[in-house]
């Protein structure tokens, strides 16, 4: 019996947009750089704006303006959340 089910919002029930936005931006020789950024906001070793800043610097991008960059990346696997919508006639979602 299903007792639960669980979805991640990047890269399942939409696009990884952070990735997208900087396969847009940067080289491959770059990438370890921004892995190592985003697990470091991750962790709560760099603060948001810390974050925003830093990836803004290095992709020449206003820190003000980042964000609305990286999410304008972001498209909605809608078959995805048609399927979700029944099985909550089903199944129990909590959000």
């Amino acid at each position: 019996m299903i007792k639960g089910l669980i979805f991640d919002f990047s890269g399942v029930i939409a696009t990884d947009s952070y990735r997208v936005f900087l396969k847009d931006k940067v080289a491959d020789l770059d990438k370890p750089y921004f892995h190592k950024l985003s697990e470091q906001v991750d962790k709560g070793t760099i603060t948001n704006q810390q974050f925003k800043e830093l990836l803004a610097k290095k992709v020449g991008v206003t820190s003000k303006n980042i964000y609305s960059e990286i999410f304008q990346k972001i498209v909605i696997n809608w078959k995805l959340l048609n399927l979700i919508n029944n099985w909550k006639k089903k199944y129990k979602f909590v959000f």
